[in-house]
């Protein structure tokens, strides 16, 4: 199909989306620069954008457009997250199109192929900024409901094959298929006496930490301690192990135990950091249930000073996508700060 592609995530880091069980704008960030990998890897040339300067409705709307029409492509494609009451019950993906119906019911049957999400299909929305005023054939995915715990669960669990399906889809090629490994010996534990204290292996192959965030490849193949243990219900594991170092809770499935002690700090993987500058007067830092949006206070966990310290450095705990990092702070303990490179910040390894 298409051989040159504008993708983009909806709504701004400034103007958001839905926000419930999960948030729009972050997940349609990770499905946006995932499906664009995918879409490269397929030989497509791949645009991508995410709009973190506008400040309104309108101006957002404009700016992406603006982007999507000054790029030489074939094919506009914007993500999405839909949104009603909260329910456990499933509600779906659709793809809404002006005038590419059949591509759009393609891409809302994989979506729904891949990973057991209700299909809605293809629906006709001819008034929709986007679909109206882009100058190519363009489709808006609504990839599920973000108030569905049920929707969630699915997305969550097949978040990888979600992307994979819309970029073959839209590519007309199929990815190669993942590496045996996948397959190979059991990677759940042989003694099933992994406990507090244990010292585990992450798995070349584990894709996402249990709470829906990609593990870094870093992070793959070293040895952790584990600090904690929850049971969990979901992909092939009932388990979950916090892990010292990285600080992330790891299915079952992905971690192999591996014995003796835990590498020496100087052998581990280098750590992320965010840097902030020095010439930032203040910069703010969210409440980890909040979307980080200055403009609701209900948000706002409070305020970090750098000038003040010649410019500040965290270690980041967590990636939560979107150029969104979970981080401990002195004065308001774990915390989510945005850090892309237009705001000045640096992410650095060491």
């Amino acid at each position: 199909m298409a051989n040159s592609i504008a993708i983009s995530s909806g709504h701004a880091l400034y103007v958001r989306g839905s926000s419930d069980i999960i948030d729009e704008v972050t997940e349609a960030r990770r499905v946006t620069d995932k499906t664009a990998e995918y879409l490269r890897q397929l030989g497509v040339t791949t645009y991508v954008f995410h709009d973190d300067t506008s400040r309104t409705q309108n101006q957002n709307l404009s700016t992406i457009v603006n982007f999507h029409n000054s790029k030489n492509r074939e094919l506009d494609v914007s993500i999405h997250f839909n949104s009603a009451g909260r329910t456990n019950n499933p509600l779906g993906v659709e793809v809404l199109y002006y005038d590419q119906s059949g591509l759009a019911a393609n891409v809302s049957q994989a979506i729904a192929n891949a990973s057991g999400i209700k299909n809605r299909g293809a629906k006709q929305r001819k008034e929709l900024y986007f679909l109206r005023k882009t100058s190519k054939p363009a489709i808006l995915i609504e990839v599920c409901f973000v108030s569905s715990t049920a929707d969630v669960e699915l997305y969550r669990k097949n978040f990888d094959a979600i992307c994979r399906a819309i970029a073959e889809t839209l590519a007309g090629k199929r990815l190669s298929q993942p590496t045996p490994q996948q397959t190979a010996a059991p990677v759940t534990p042989s003694t099933g006496n992994i406990g507090v204290g244990s010292v585990v292996t992450v798995a070349a192959h584990a894709t996402h930490y249990q709470t829906g965030q990609p593990i870094a490849s870093f992070v793959k193949g070293n040895r952790y301690k584990v600090i904690q243990v929850k049971d969990v219900r979901g992909g092939n594991s009932t388990k979950a192990f916090l892990l010292d170092g990285i600080m992330s809770w790891v299915w079952e499935q992905d971690i192999v135990e591996a014995g003796g002690q835990a590498a020496p700090q100087q052998q581990a993987a280098k750590k992320r950091y965010i840097v902030l500058p020095s010439n930032a007067a203040t910069w703010t830092v969210y409440k980890l249930d909040r979307p980080p949006v200055k403009a609701n206070k209900a948000n706002i966990a409070g305020t970090l000073k750098p000038s003040k310290f010649g410019g500040l450095e965290y270690e980041i705990l967590e990636d939560l996508g979107g150029w969104v990092f979970k981080i401990r702070t002195g004065d308001f303990g774990t915390v989510k700060i945005y850090g892309a490179p237009s705001t000045g910040a640096q992410i650095v390894e060491k």
